[in-house]
């Protein structure tokens, strides 16, 4: 029981102690320094020390302590603290002969930084996504952005104030994507037409990896292109030259009747159809040897005269 009474005694000891050694309250690792005195001049707050005090505790509200100096005796000590802190607790180092006690410090000065001369800014977290009241394609979201001083983020400078962010609505707005094109096939059901397809959906306007509807295919025909080889030209039988591949089909073939009255000779070719054409062919031929008897009297008469 007298272990754990003595154990109670000692702990606030050791937090008052860390208390006085964290950067709240530092116990300063000091060098010699150069110089007649410590500076009385600001951004310095000097400070004169009265009694018998060989530490001394400075904190002033609204600056930070970025580098101090103080005097014991005709030495001055001091130190270029590497982080400003709110407040410090400087201690005499200079032992006052064999006692084991310290000489007291004469005066002290610190250098001052008031808070927020420098800022950073500094953000919370982002809210949830929540329904634009105003506009139902629309959806917002909001955080707090502060100015803090720079050494110390806890000390707010300006703010708090909201910044918010808007955007659409997922595939309330969208935009439209295709695939690529196939090579072209042949229609199955018309071989005159080919035919080749891809694919097209709508994707949400901000991200077009989201599709919003779809896919569909979309089909593009065309005709067939062929090309046509010339035929050869037959060669026409002249007249009067029996069709080979006909012989033995009919009794009757065609005749060829000439006519010669002099320099000019008349020349038909006739093909026997039928009764009615045999008749038809006759009173041609008839009519034909009429004109060649009458030509050859009226040029005879003529030659005589």
């Amino acid at each position: 029981m007298k272990r754990k009474h003595l154990f109670l005694l000692i702990l606030p000891l050791l937090v008052f102690s860390f208390i006085l050694t964290s950067p709240l309250g530092v116990k300063a690792t000091v060098v010699p320094l150069e110089g007649q005195d410590c500076s009385n001049q600001f951004p310095w707050d000097f400070v004169p020390l009265q009694g018998n005090q060989s530490s001394y505790l400075y904190q002033k509200s609204g600056y930070l302590v970025t580098e101090y100096c103080f005097k014991v005796e005709n030495d001055l000590y001091g130190e270029v603290l590497s982080t400003p802190v709110s407040q410090i607790n400087v201690v005499s180092h200079v032992e006052a002969g064999n006692s084991g006690n310290f000489k007291n410090i004469t005066h002290a000065s610190f250098k001052l930084y008031e808070l927020c001369s420098s800022t950073v800014r500094k953000f919370g977290e982002w809210s949830e996504w929540m329904d634009d009241p105003e506009d139902e394609t629309q959806e917002y979201r909001e955080r707090q952005a502060s100015a803090v001083d720079v050494y110390d983020n806890s000390v707010i400078c300006a703010g708090p104030r909201t910044l918010i962010e808007t955007r659409y609505k997922e595939c309330s707005r969208t935009v439209r994507v295709f695939g690529e094109w196939s090579a072209w096939m042949i229609d199955p059901e018309d071989e005159t037409q080919e035919y080749r397809e891809r694919e097209g959906w709508a994707a949400d306007s901000q991200d077009n990896t989201v599709v919003c509807a779809g896919p569909v295919t979309l089909t593009e025909t065309r005709d067939i292109e062929v090309s046509e080889e010339p035929e050869d030209p037959e060669t026409p039988e002249e007249p009067g030259t029996p069709d080979n591949g006909d012989e033995g089909d009919n009794g009757d073939e065609g005749e060829v009747l000439s006519v010669s009255t002099g320099p000019e000779e008349v020349g038909v070719v006739l093909a026997e159809t039928g009764a009615t054409s045999n008749i038809l062919v006759y009173v041609i031929q008839a009519i034909l040897t009429l004109s060649t008897i009458f030509s050859g009297i009226f040029f005879s008469k003529k030659y005589i005269m």
